[in-house]
């Protein structure tokens, strides 16, 4: 669902992947998503990456920001391959 565009579900899948609920956490993952959708209309996601973004560092932050945009402009294809690999590489 979150990679369909709806709002809702990329929410939920920021906030899952935020706290590590169901899958492991990943925090860059979860700014990109929650970034799209407070992006598509959903208010709640806007105060989770604000926080989120506290706990990035700037490099980090701009990489999730960019990739937010990226997926949104390739309209959600491939949005988790991306971020993965790029917080893989900052990990390492």
């Amino acid at each position: 669902m979150a990679s369909s565009g709806a709002a809702a579900a990329q929410y939920l899948l920021g906030v899952m992947l935020a706290r590590g609920s169901g899958v492991l956490q990943d925090i860059g993952s979860a700014h990109m998503w929650l970034n799209i959708a407070a992006a598509n209309g959903f208010s709640d996601a806007i105060g989770e990456r604000d926080a989120l973004a506290k706990k990035l560092p700037g490099e980090q932050l701009e990489k999730a920001n960019k990739s937010a945009k990226r997926c949104m402009d390739a309209d959600y294809k491939d949005c988790d391959a991306e971020v993965k690999s790029w917080w893989q590489k900052l990990k390492d």
